[in-house]
Protein backbone atom coordinates (compact mmCIF):
# COMPACT_ATOMS: atom_id res chain seq x y z
CA UNK A 1 0.00 0.00 0.00
CA UNK A 2 0.70 3.51 -0.78
CA UNK A 3 1.24 6.62 1.59
CA UNK A 4 -2.41 7.67 1.15
CA UNK A 5 -3.80 4.01 1.44
CA UNK A 6 -2.50 4.49 4.72
CA UNK A 7 -3.72 7.85 5.97
CA UNK A 8 -7.36 6.91 4.77
CA UNK A 9 -6.83 3.63 7.02
CA UNK A 10 -5.54 5.35 9.81
CA UNK A 11 -8.67 8.21 9.44
CA UNK A 12 -11.61 5.13 9.26
CA UNK A 13 -9.61 3.86 12.68
CA UNK A 14 -9.64 7.22 14.39
CA UNK A 15 -13.22 7.88 13.44
CA UNK A 16 -14.20 4.27 14.50
CA UNK A 17 -12.29 5.12 17.76
CA UNK A 18 -13.88 8.21 18.28
CA UNK A 19 -17.30 6.89 17.83
CA UNK A 20 -17.10 4.05 20.12
CA UNK A 21 -15.84 6.15 22.88
CA UNK A 22 -18.93 8.53 22.63
CA UNK A 23 -22.07 5.78 21.69
CA UNK A 24 -20.26 2.59 23.14
CA UNK A 25 -18.17 3.62 26.06
CA UNK A 26 -19.73 6.81 27.66
CA UNK A 27 -23.15 5.06 27.83
CA UNK A 28 -22.09 2.02 29.07
CA UNK A 29 -19.75 3.40 31.70
CA UNK A 30 -22.77 5.62 32.91
CA UNK A 31 -25.00 2.50 32.75
CA UNK A 32 -22.21 0.77 35.39
CA UNK A 33 -22.40 3.87 37.47
CA UNK A 34 -25.89 3.76 37.50
CA UNK A 35 -26.41 0.30 38.46
CA UNK A 36 -25.42 1.35 41.86
CA UNK A 37 -27.75 4.80 42.96
CA UNK A 38 -30.24 5.45 40.37
CA UNK A 39 -31.27 1.81 39.52
CA UNK A 40 -31.32 1.04 43.02
CA UNK A 41 -33.71 3.40 43.66
CA UNK A 42 -36.21 2.71 40.64
CA UNK A 43 -36.12 -0.86 41.65
CA UNK A 44 -37.01 -0.28 45.54
CA UNK A 45 -40.11 2.07 44.03
CA UNK A 46 -41.19 -0.96 41.82
CA UNK A 47 -40.85 -2.84 45.41
CA UNK A 48 -43.07 -0.57 46.67
CA UNK A 49 -45.65 -0.63 43.90
CA UNK A 50 -45.79 -4.71 43.79
CA UNK A 51 -44.41 -4.96 40.31
CA UNK A 52 -41.77 -6.81 41.69
CA UNK A 53 -41.06 -8.92 44.87
CA UNK A 54 -38.26 -7.81 46.94
CA UNK A 55 -36.44 -11.41 46.83
CA UNK A 56 -36.09 -11.24 43.07
CA UNK A 57 -34.24 -8.02 43.40
CA UNK A 58 -32.20 -9.19 46.08
CA UNK A 59 -31.45 -12.13 44.15
CA UNK A 60 -30.90 -10.11 40.62
CA UNK A 61 -29.45 -6.38 41.58
CA UNK A 62 -25.96 -7.88 42.96
CA UNK A 63 -25.57 -9.89 39.47
CA UNK A 64 -26.63 -7.57 37.64
CA UNK A 65 -24.23 -4.94 39.39
CA UNK A 66 -21.01 -7.56 38.99
CA UNK A 67 -21.73 -8.04 35.01
CA UNK A 68 -22.31 -4.29 34.48
CA UNK A 69 -19.05 -3.34 36.14
CA UNK A 70 -16.81 -6.48 34.57
CA UNK A 71 -18.23 -5.42 30.79
CA UNK A 72 -17.74 -1.53 31.50
CA UNK A 73 -14.27 -2.29 32.08
CA UNK A 74 -13.79 -4.57 29.32
CA UNK A 75 -14.52 -1.77 27.09
CA UNK A 76 -13.43 1.07 29.19
CA UNK A 77 -10.20 -1.62 28.60
CA UNK A 78 -10.37 -2.18 24.71
CA UNK A 79 -10.67 1.63 24.38
CA UNK A 80 -7.71 2.45 25.88
CA UNK A 81 -5.60 -0.17 24.55
CA UNK A 82 -6.98 1.54 21.29
CA UNK A 83 -5.98 5.05 22.08
CA UNK A 84 -2.59 3.76 23.27
CA UNK A 85 -1.45 1.82 19.99
CA UNK A 86 -2.62 4.68 18.14
CA UNK A 87 -0.56 7.12 20.17
CA UNK A 88 -0.39 10.43 20.63
CA UNK A 89 -3.56 11.08 18.15
CA UNK A 90 -5.47 8.12 19.43
CA UNK A 91 -5.17 10.10 23.08
CA UNK A 92 -7.37 12.92 21.13
CA UNK A 93 -9.57 11.07 19.11
CA UNK A 94 -10.66 8.73 21.90
CA UNK A 95 -10.34 11.10 24.57
CA UNK A 96 -12.44 13.76 23.85
CA UNK A 97 -15.55 11.71 22.42
CA UNK A 98 -15.26 9.73 25.66
CA UNK A 99 -15.36 13.55 27.58
CA UNK A 100 -18.38 14.53 25.25
CA UNK A 101 -20.56 10.97 26.10
CA UNK A 102 -20.47 11.41 29.43
CA UNK A 103 -21.33 15.47 29.47
CA UNK A 104 -24.00 14.52 26.93
CA UNK A 105 -25.48 10.83 28.88
CA UNK A 106 -24.39 12.53 32.32
CA UNK A 107 -28.08 12.98 33.27
CA UNK A 108 -28.79 9.29 32.95
CA UNK A 109 -27.29 9.12 36.53
CA UNK A 110 -29.92 11.38 38.39
CA UNK A 111 -32.54 9.80 35.98
CA UNK A 112 -34.81 8.86 38.63
CA UNK A 113 -34.88 11.88 40.83
CA UNK A 114 -36.29 13.94 37.97
CA UNK A 115 -39.33 11.38 37.70
CA UNK A 116 -41.08 11.62 40.19
CA UNK A 117 -42.63 8.10 41.41
CA UNK A 118 -46.25 9.15 41.60
CA UNK A 119 -46.32 9.80 37.50
CA UNK A 120 -45.61 5.97 36.82
CA UNK A 121 -48.98 5.12 38.77
CA UNK A 122 -52.12 6.22 36.60
CA UNK A 123 -55.63 7.37 38.35
CA UNK A 124 -57.09 3.63 38.40
CA UNK A 125 -53.69 2.47 40.05
CA UNK A 126 -52.31 0.52 37.11
CA UNK A 127 -49.21 1.05 35.76
CA UNK A 128 -48.67 4.32 33.09
CA UNK A 129 -44.94 4.05 31.97
CA UNK A 130 -45.44 7.06 29.31
CA UNK A 131 -44.47 9.85 31.16
CA UNK A 132 -40.73 7.81 31.81
CA UNK A 133 -40.97 6.61 27.84
CA UNK A 134 -41.59 10.13 26.95
CA UNK A 135 -38.73 11.70 28.85
CA UNK A 136 -36.67 9.41 27.53
CA UNK A 137 -37.49 9.79 23.59
CA UNK A 138 -37.13 13.64 24.27
CA UNK A 139 -33.67 13.20 25.73
CA UNK A 140 -32.04 11.21 22.72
Amino acid sequence: MNGNGTGILVFIFQALLALFAFFVTAPMTLNAISLFGVQKEFAEEMIKLGVVKEKDVRNMQPKKQVIGVVISLIVIGALCYSCYRTAPMGYICGGVPLLAGIWKYRDNLDFAKRVPSQSILSQKGKLNFAPILSQLYWEM
